[in-house]
């Protein structure tokens, strides 16, 4: 009997030990789902216009979106926790641009259409500073449209036993509906300029939208009539980095003398005539709003 009584007491020690076990495992949970949230909202405080999700609380690693300091509407995507061997390795990697995809991989996140697997991804380029993995977006993001970054550590040079993925998604906001964005300069600047010149430059106040630039651009004799195709017109336009500056050219066959374009239609200037270049207004700006106002550069053709 008492043997009886001490394997029942013994089991029931067993009992309370799992209980006393359970309810602390509870609390560390209840504690790291807590940090988790307290990690997201300080997260969502650092960008304010952007929604990004919580790292995992089960690998060592975080990606965010971070938006610059000096342009928020730029934004990069920064992958930290990786040891000094994993990113001595990845400094001294002959990586193709597929290699760094596969690895961190960011794109447009759909909304009813295909899977994020089958949309291509974002073009931009891939930096190891200091401890962190940076991609950097060639263009900036557009308004009212989601983005997800997706960190897979399994495809790293080393520790590859992580097999998690990791995600980060970004929100960014529609701004106001009233334009704002205008063009600031057009160079040359100059009255009177040449018959051959080759190039106008084309500065806006905010980064512009890319695609069919050429619809809202038009060159006019002094009659208000449309030159007709006077600019080389190139599916990879001449956006600098910041999509703040457009460089135009104008088609060599239309200056060179000998060339068909020039034989068949005429120069697209000609010396003693003015001429008016026009920046419509229809023009959206990054943000998809049209530009404030139409701009017209009117100038005389020299000698």
């Amino acid at each position: 009997m008492n043997e009886k009584r001490t394997r029942a007491t013994a089991a029931k020690l067993v009992a309370l030990s799992v209980l006393v076990w359970s309810a602390i495992s509870s609390i560390a949970t209840s504690e790291s789902i807590w940090g988790r949230r307290l990690l997201a909202k300080s997260l969502s405080q650092e960008s304010a216009q952007t929604t990004q999700s919580a790292p995992s609380a089960m690998s060592r690693y975080t990606i965010r979106w971070v938006s610059h300091q000096t342009d928020p509407q730029r934004h990069s995507v920064k992958v930290t926790g990786l040891t000094k061997a994993t990113l001595t390795r990845l400094r001294s990697s002959n990586w193709k641009l597929s290699d760094w995809q596969r690895l961190l991989r960011v794109q447009v996140e759909p909304q009813n259409g295909p899977r994020p697997s089958k949309l291509p991804p974002m073009l931009g380029a891939y930096l190891v500073e200091g401890n962190t993995i940076r991609f950097e977006p060639q263009f900036p993001l557009v308004p009212g449209l989601s983005y997800q970054a997706s960190f897979r550590p399994a495809e790293l040079p080393v520790n590859k036993a992580d097999r998690r993925e990791l995600t980060a998604v970004v929100r960014v906001p529609t701004s106001s509906s009233t334009p704002a964005t205008v063009v600031t300069h057009i160079y040359p600047s100059a009255d009177v300029l040449p018959e051959n010149l080759l190039k106008f430059y084309v500065h806006f106040s905010a980064p512009m939208s890319r695609g069919h630039i050429y619809d809202y651009i038009r060159l006019l004799n002094a009659n208000g009539k449309q030159v007709e195709l006077p600019f080389l017109e190139i599916d990879e336009e001449l956006w600098d980095t910041a999509m703040t500056r457009l460089t135009i050219f104008i088609d060599p066959g239309r200056i060179k003398r000998g060339v068909l374009p020039l034989e068949d239609v005429g120069p697209a200037l000609e010396a003693g005539k003015r001429y008016s270049l026009v920046i419509d207004s229809a023009w959206q700006d990054g943000a998809g709003k049209p530009l404030k106002e139409s701009v017209q550069k009117q100038f005389l053709v020299g000698a």
